[in-house]
């Protein structure tokens, strides 16, 4: 089932299987590129980004937290 988000006038659709490019904040990476549905987290060195889905799927990002505060 596409899910859509209105953006100002333009309307968008994602897809199942479809690519996205997801931001990313902090952590060593600027962005993602995952495919429809994104995975809700991503190990990398040093910790783990997280899926931020609040809001239509252009805002989404992933929110990096380090391995210091995973332990806890």
């Amino acid at each position: 089932m596409p899910i859509c988000s209105a953006e100002t006038t333009r309307l968008s659709v994602v897809e199942t299987g479809d690519r996205m490019l997801i931001w990313c904040e902090g952590g060593p990476s600027l962005g993602r590129a995952v495919h429809f549905p994104p995975p809700f987290e991503i190990a990398v060195d040093g910790g783990m980004y997280v899926l931020v889905d609040d809001g239509p799927p252009a805002s989404w990002h992933y929110l990096f937290i380090g391995d210091a505060d995973l332990a806890t």
